[in-house]
């Protein structure tokens, strides 16, 4: 292999141990006291914040350099911008946009107003990214919220963030 792919290859790779490591650490605190979970779903919402601000960044500021020097579309901060992950971008930010809507707001204690600002601009990011992954992750989501409500049944967060998973 040589020195670029090398390079690819560790840039590529450390998307996919987040993805482990919140997961594990999801689990870890689950066993911990409330300020320590509390403290997970800050970062959390700052890693989810800081997605949408890289998307919009990303789109209106990196996307005037020529194409070919960056990806057209919206990819995680690496070394090299040539090749796109937005399949993995869109995903992980639609996840998070679930995890947020129904985990961190309430336990955050967000305004409503602040909320729907997330939420939508979550929404706008994903169309930024280009890939309808993630964008079908919140309309399953959406659809299996509404098919609930009409049930007229308690929604099983759980069960919801589960199916929408091998989605990826």
């Amino acid at each position: 292999i040589g020195c670029d792919q090398t390079v690819y290859l560790y840039a590529f790779s450390y998307k996919y141990l987040f993805i482990l490591l919140v997961v594990s650490a999801g689990i870890y605190i689950g066993n911990c006291n409330e300020k320590i979970i509390i403290n997970f779903y800050k970062v959390t919402f700052y890693t989810l914040f800081f997605l949408i601000l890289w998307a919009l960044f990303y789109f209106f500021f990196l996307g005037d350099i020529t194409s070919q020097a960056i990806a057209a579309r919206v990819s995680f901060p690496t070394i090299s911008y040539k090749l796109s992950d937005a399949h993995l971008y869109s995903f992980c930010l639609s996840i998070l946009l679930i995890f947020y809507f129904l985990v961190m707001r309430v336990k955050l204690m967000h305004a409503k107003s602040l909320s729907l600002f997330i939420f939508f601009a979550g929404i706008f990011a994903l169309f930024l990214t280009g890939s309808r992954t993630g964008l079908f992750n919140i309309l399953f989501f959406i659809g299996a919220v509404i098919v609930r409500l009409i049930l007229n049944r308690k929604i099983n967060y759980t069960f919801v963030l589960l199916i929408t998973l091998p989605f990826f």
